[in-house]
């Protein structure tokens, strides 16, 4: 379940203000995953319930708690993690082709994750993965605040255009970017057992270099770059223990989701059509692929 708790908003300098913000806040989440829900994506976590309810004990904001249920999962991929002494190729694999489905799923339905992360990617007692938490989701046509927002997610996690300020109002689609590159992200959660945009910044730091390192992203780029490049280094001799022959096919497809120039970020052979650039079904079926090898053991 995920409440809301107005009774927050009365420790705030504007009380009013923050209780318009966080009523906007549920009807935006209530009404993307209403519309997902209608649409039947099998890969995203739904709620089963929404609505308000009256505290009882309580009164006035404190007895107000605006909720949306959900089904019970088992448990997420970052506590799964936390339980694993060694990767299950098999399962590493159909865990991402289920999380890039689900983010497909979205993209589809014109709705931008934008916080995609391991503790959103839940686990079911069918061992299959779905994505959740659309708190911070914005959609083509549901109004949010997440829309005005230059980082809606997780700053931990965040590609390194946003701490630059670039806002995606003009073009819908470039928000799809974000899903893209939080998706090659989890690859280093799983090997690296950081974000790439923490592995990133750390390698930056090595450089003596910090983030935002300017004002001009166009400018800082070929730091940021360089310091991917660093990160990528050490996860492909991580992922090296684990894979043989499919190693620089699953590197290229790092590079891909993960290129810290959003224009770059996607397939190169779609990039002459706008929404191919982002299509992530050459994706889910290499991670497909990929998973039927690891249960062969053809890795």
């Amino acid at each position: 379940m995920k409440a809301f708790d107005f009774s927050s908003a009365l420790h705030t300098p504007d009380p009013i203000q923050e209780i318009s913000n966080m009523t906007k806040a549920f009807i935006a989440e209530r009404d993307i995953l209403e519309k997902c829900k209608k649409r039947k994506l099998s890969k995203v976590s739904l709620p089963v319930a929404s609505g308000s309810t009256q505290v009882p004990g309580f009164a006035g904001l404190d007895a107000i708690v605006y909720y949306l249920i959900f089904e019970k999962a088992k448990t997420d991929i970052r506590s799964q993690l936390s339980n694993l002494n060694n990767i299950d190729m098999a399962w590493c694999f159909r865990s991402l082709q289920n999380a890039a489905t689900g983010i497909q799923q979205l993209h589809i339905s014109n709705v931008a994750h934008q916080d995609l992360k391991p503790s959103n990617i839940l686990i079911f007692e069918s061992e299959k993965e779905k994505i959740s938490d659309l708190g911070r989701a914005s959609d083509l046509v549901i109004e949010s605040a997440n829309d005005e927002l230059c980082m809606p997610g997780d700053r931990g996690y965040a590609p390194f255009e946003q701490f630059y300020k670039i806002k995606y109002s003009n073009d819908f689609t470039k928000r799809f970017s974000i899903d893209m590159y939080h998706l090659g992200s989890l690859f280093f959660s799983y090997f690296l057992q950081m974000s790439a945009t923490q592995s990133i910044t750390l390698n930056l730091k090595k450089a003596n270099n910090k983030i935002p390192l300017g004002k001009d992203f166009t400018h800082d780029l070929p730091l940021i770059i360089n310091a991917f490049q660093d990160s990528m280094i050490a996860l492909e001799a991580e992922l090296s223990k684990y894979l043989t022959k499919t190693l620089a096919e699953t590197i290229s497809i790092i590079n891909e989701l993960c290129h810290p120039d959003p224009d770059k970020r996607g397939n190169p052979k779609t990039f002459i059509r706008s929404y191919g650039q982002f299509d992530l079904q050459r994706y889910i079926s290499i991670f497909n692929k990929l998973a039927k090898y690891a249960e062969m053991n053809y890795l």
